[in-house]
């Protein structure tokens, strides 16, 4: 894994991505960083950065740990091929997605929610991960993976 410019580029065939879903100043306190411009809300975090955009090769399996992190709000990630901008009801219009998974619940008590599945990306070109909990998409809770060659 190589991390530049808000890019994780990972190498491996078989990569794991744990990401962290949460607020917007939560992840600047985390990450002494600001998140990309088009990012006006919830984010999330994965390796250090704020909404990164994820390079891997054809052929590559990701395993996906998604944790949320947020004491007050439901998120989750899906994999799509339809890029932004994205509606208030993101996924509930005609978007077709893989890893489709069900919402994670807010923190409770310092109890943190996880969801993990796996995704083998056998397309050269963009896909998009985002969260479809109304209206986060639309507020930036999203991110680009290239897949190449």
């Amino acid at each position: 894994m190589i991390s530049h410019n808000n890019t994780i580029i990972f190498s491996s065939k078989n990569s794991n991505v744990v990401a962290l879903a949460m607020g917007r100043e939560t992840a600047i306190n985390l990450t002494a960083m600001q998140p990309p411009s088009y990012s006006k809300g919830d984010v999330f975090v994965i390796y250090g950065l704020i909404n990164p955009t994820i390079v891997v090769a054809k052929g590559t399996t990701i395993h996906f740990t998604v944790i949320n992190l947020d004491n007050d709000v439901n998120h989750n990630l899906v994999i799509s091929s339809v890029s932004p901008p994205y509606p208030y009801m993101a996924m509930m219009s005609s978007m077709q997605s893989n890893g489709m998974m069900s919402f994670l619940p807010p923190t409770n008590q310092g109890s943190a929610h996880e969801y993990t599945y796996t995704l083998t990306l056998d397309k050269s070109g963009n896909l998009w991960y985002l969260c479809t909990y109304p209206s986060h998409a639309q507020d930036g809770m999203y991110g680009k993976i290239l897949v190449t060659g």
